[in-house]
């Protein structure tokens, strides 16, 4: 059977597709949180306060909005089930200068168990209007050692944010929305993994799932207002939701292994790309140019199956020595450099056999073409401080290479 519509400008069509976009929960950008485990632990204190800020889609309006925190740590083997339970845990939104208390199936606190996948709050209704921004509060006490997350763009505390770590402090996620910020208590912040919308209109939303070079490690010049770092932040700000699920040290090999705490926040928050910008790890730990294509699809499988598509990377230089000039660098291991070169050459030339939507050649910027496997040294600037990660110089300069953009994703 046939359904015709007397619709020539398909205003029905467009009526009902904006109708469906605001019942998709979609994730709402964030700055580069990550995971738990990445940042520090504490094992003196039993309770936190954490505040941190985070943004709205430019041209976007909330009509309700969830929040989600990991039951696991990502450590440096992987990902893994947390050490403790975090108990008394209760949370609230702050925006348009009133606070809302967040809830869990009904309750005004709950238990973050210790184990796989998230916590995701009840949904809060709410209209946003002309708030840009707004500041997520969390409480909640343990025993043992406490894991943290990186602070939200690694070093960065911004207006209105803190975590302070104490014995048996006051819950203070219902203050008045003008109260001071927690005193931050050293590295590390207890925040959400994601945060979901309900939006006035559909949007991309992009998945970054990145080591520590897409973290923007080493760049210390965060971009104004939210402070971002890292190229994929600083090419993407607040244009469009993005939602940030790496570490420093992070591995494909490890995902391919498990991945159900960082598959759970991208799925939830509705992604439509994922940029999966890590192979540098795997390659310089002796996985071969075989392992890491099979394992980069084992993993892009699991979003291909739901509609997700899915963008790489090539693998930038990793040398030592001094960094203002070709000559003055050496290759770091000069046994994996032929892998390097010809993993790169691969994916250059067959991404899209491989199912990928794009190819992010973070290689063909940062690389000095009259001497591959050394950083570009043009105008004997260093664009890195240590022949691992783009410096602040090398990050501004794959920005403006325009290798990630929004409208890659639009």
């Amino acid at each position: 059977m046939m359904l015709l519509i007397n619709d020539p400008d398909f205003s029905a069509v467009r009526t009902l597709a904006e109708s469906y976009s605001r019942t998709r929960w979609r994730g709402l950008g964030q700055r580069g949180v990550g995971f738990t485990g990445d940042a520090g632990t504490d094992a003196t204190n039993n309770s936190f306060n954490n505040w941190s800020r985070h943004f709205i889609p430019n041209g976007r309006k909330l009509r309700a909005i969830r929040v989600e925190w990991s039951r696991c740590d990502i450590n440096v083997d992987g990902e893994a089930d947390r050490a403790q339970d975090i108990t008394s845990f209760a949370a609230s939104i702050v925006i348009n200068g009133a606070v809302h208390r967040l809830f869990f199936a009904g309750q005004p606190s709950t238990t973050i168990t210790a184990g796989r996948g998230t916590l995701v709050s009840d949904p809060l209704w709410i209209d946003s209007a002309a708030a840009t921004d707004f500041i997520v509060r969390a409480y909640g006490k343990w025993t043992g050692t406490l894991k943290l997350a990186a602070t939200p763009d690694s070093t960065v505390i911004l207006t209105g944010e803190g975590c302070n770590r104490g014995t048996d402090l006051t819950d203070r996620t219902m203050d008045a929305f003008d109260a001071t910020a927690p005193v931050n208590s050293g590295s590390g912040l207890f925040t959400p993994v994601a945060i979901h919308a309900l939006l006035d209109g559909d949007t991309p939303v992009v998945g970054l799932l990145t080591d520590s070079i897409g973290k923007g490690t080493n760049d210390t010049a965060p971009a104004t207002t939210f402070g971002w770092k890292g190229y994929i932040q600083k090419s993407l700000q607040n244009a469009l939701p993005w939602v940030y699920t790496g570490r420093g040290g992070h591995r494909i090999w490890y995902l391919a292994s498990r991945d159900d705490g960082e598959r759970s926040v991208l799925m939830n928050s509705g992604i439509s790309h994922l940029v999966l910008a890590m192979v540098t790890n795997d390659l310089w730990i002796g996985r071969t140019k075989a392992q890491i294509l099979a394992d980069t699809q084992t993993v892009c499988a699991r979003y291909w199956a739901y509609g997700v598509k899915t963008y790489i990377v090539t693998c930038p230089p990793r040398t030592t020595g001094t960094y203002t000039s070709a000559a003055g660098q050496s290759i770091y291991d000069a046994t994996k450099e032929p892998v390097r070169l010809d993993y790169n050459d691969d994916v250059r030339a067959n991404w899209m056999s491989y199912g990928h939507s794009g190819l992010i050649d973070m290689a063909a910027v940062v690389e000095d073409p009259a001497a591959p496997g050394k950083w570009v040294s043009s105008g004997a600037v260093a664009r890195t401080n240590d022949g691992v990660h783009p410096n602040t110089s090398g990050v501004n300069n794959l920005v403006a290479a325009g290798i990630v953009t929004p409208s890659m994703f639009t």
